[in-house]
């Protein structure tokens, strides 16, 4: 369930797939969300940031070098918003809705590279906002109803943007 969740798949997929002893397809995704975001993107998240602060927990941190430290710091993240990388880390804690989360980051750190982690939110915002509409386009699911203009109405609105 936690790989589905940091792929990026939906709540529907992950109801569907875990929870079939669920007869009714909304009760199936109110399961669902109910472990996702109380115990995986919480307790699990938690729990994995405790275990990288305990000495000897696997990760030989003084041999890492900053930016794979930095990385490794991150992975509760990846947990708690459902992505997989730095990238889209940081886009959700810019408000990109979840399912283009993973493309726009993606976009963003080849604009950016190594200087990932040293940004600040106003520069991401700022970046975010340049975005022209082809771009917002070509980061939406293919399957998706959405357009990539409502992905940015989304974002203004999360954002006090009007």
């Amino acid at each position: 369930m936690m790989i589905d969740w940091v792929n990026g798949e939906t709540i529907s997929y992950i109801a569907d797939k875990y929870f079939l002893k669920e007869t009714d397809a909304r009760k199936r995704i109110e399961k669902c969300s109910r472990a996702m975001y109380s115990h995986l993107a919480n307790a699990a998240t938690w729990g994995l940031a405790a275990i990288q602060k305990i000495p000897n927990s696997g990760a030989d941190w003084g041999s890492l070098t900053d930016m794979e430290k930095k990385k490794m710091a991150n992975l509760p993240a990846l947990l708690h918003y459902g992505v997989n990388s730095d990238g889209a880390v940081l886009m959700r804690k810019s408000n990109i809705p979840r399912r283009i989360a993973n493309k726009v980051g993606e976009l963003y750190s080849k604009s950016v590279g190594d200087l990932i982690f040293s940004r600040s939110s106003n520069e991401v915002s700022t970046w975010l906002n340049s975005l022209d509409s082809n771009t917002w386009e070509k980061v939406r699911p293919a399957n998706s109803v959405m357009t990539g203009t409502d992905y940015k109405r989304i974002w203004e609105k999360l954002n006090g943007i009007e």
